[in-house]
């Protein structure tokens, strides 16, 4: 394994779980206020998802 190829693939993985609560407060501001909560919360289940998986 080339650890180029590992140094960039962990930092691509970082700046996507850092992007992850941007994009869920962009979803959270699309929604109805009664559906801000619900919105935010599937776009954090879905980093502990991906993370487990």
């Amino acid at each position: 394994m080339n650890t180029g190829d590992t140094a960039w693939l962990l930092a691509a993985t970082a700046l996507v779980l850092l992007m992850t609560p941007g994009l869920a407060l962009f979803y959270g501001g699309m929604v109805r206020t009664k559906r801000v909560l619900n919105m935010l919360m599937m776009s954090f289940v879905s980093i502990a998802l991906v993370t487990v998986v």
